[in-house]
């Protein structure tokens, strides 16, 4: 999911398809019919049997436009997005580069990797779990915001920042950066946490 300047919402599909052979593979590809209707996206495939696909989807949004994203099997990447955005997958990575507004969102099972740009964060805030999965956090040094990273079984590597322990989760990050300013929260249950200051 792309936030652009346009004012309309353009959409890619990419269909992957694999079989016994080439032959089962393109008749397999040819079966799956996508679907489009209120905001919404659906993949079918006409073909029953033991053979596999999978659909991926490029999004292009107006940048401040309201999402609320699900995903079952699959990782969701937001970018360059204002929100506010909400986001669940049960079974996928999450990636969240260059966004902002409020994005609130979780994952079973997969990573989260956070990339910000600029001085600060615009907008409500971050809040953003998982619950089997490790989290990189990459920020500039000049960043300013209101920081909490928490991991329950793992380790944070967090450069100059303080680590601390509580009686809940096990290994904790809270610091203000800069001058402060908007809550970014990133959690996991079981993963390990690095925070990069660029």
């Amino acid at each position: 999911m792309k936030g652009w300047d346009g004012k309309d919402i353009r959409v890619r599909a990419k269909i992957l398809a694999w079989g016994k052979n080439d032959e089962e593979a393109r008749k397999l590809g040819r079966s799956v019919t996508i679907m489009a209707k209120d905001y919404t996206l659906r993949a079918e495939s006409s073909e029953p049997g033991e053979l596999g696909w999978a659909v991926s989807y490029e999004v292009f949004v107006p940048r401040n436009m309201p999402l609320t994203l699900r995903t079952l099997n699959g990782g969701i990447n937001l970018s360059d997005l204002l929100g506010p955005v909400t986001f669940e997958a049960a079974n996928g990575g999450i990636s969240l580069v260059n966004v902002g507004g409020s994005v609130k969102g979780r994952t079973v099972n997969g990573g989260v990797k956070i990339k910000l740009a600029g001085t600060k964060w615009v907008g409500e805030g971050l809040d953003v779990e998982t619950q089997n999965g490790s989290i990189t956090w990459d920020l500039p040094k000049n960043y300013s915001a209101r920081l909490f990273a928490a991991t329950t079984v793992g380790s944070i590597s967090a450069g100059k920042l303080p680590v601390t322990s509580s009686a809940t989760l096990q290994k904790v990050v809270t610091a203000t950066l800069g001058q402060g300013g908007a809550p970014l929260r990133a959690v996991t249950t079981k993963g390990s946490i690095k925070l990069t200051q660029l």
